[in-house]
């Protein structure tokens, strides 16, 4: 798997993989009803990034593929599909990371676990947003 198809994982949530504990995911890390220390919390989410990233990651090549199958019938002209499909996800990777940057400013100075809350957070919701991007461009057509 190429590092920039990998998603936000890699370039954030390995921060994640140096201090989480790394046992399974508990059934409930779904439920937001249940109550959950920080720590506890973290790994949810932790689990979770994992989870979406991996939806990213089948939905990209879904579309790769596609916007192939588009390049080679010449449906695009002279588009070039794929290649407005990479530069759109390397764009979208920036965004992304500096975006989920950006949102824990206004935490400097709480301690790194709130700060990582407010990240994962953020980068939980883009990779579902970038998910439901993909799938509705690429499944449809």
């Amino acid at each position: 798997m190429k590092h920039r198809e990998k998603g936000l994982y890699s370039a954030c949530c390995l921060i994640a993989a140096c201090f989480l504990p790394s046992h399974a995911m508990a059934k409930d890390c779904f439920d937001a009803t249940i109550e959950r220390s920080i720590p506890e919390a973290l790994s949810c989410m932790h689990e979770r990034i994992e989870l979406w990233n991996d939806n990213v990651y089948g939905s990209y090549q879904m579309a790769l593929d596609v916007a192939k199958s588009w390049d080679e019938q010449g449906i695009l002209g002279k588009r070039n599909a794929r290649q407005e499909l990479q530069q759109s996800q390397d764009a979208w990777l920036k965004y992304s990371q500096h975006t989920c940057n950006m949102v824990t400013l206004p935490y400097h100075g709480q301690d790194r676990q709130t700060i990582d809350l407010v990240k994962y957070s953020c980068v939980e919701q883009h990779l579902k947003r970038r998910n439901e991007e993909l799938r509705q461009t690429f499944e449809q057509n």
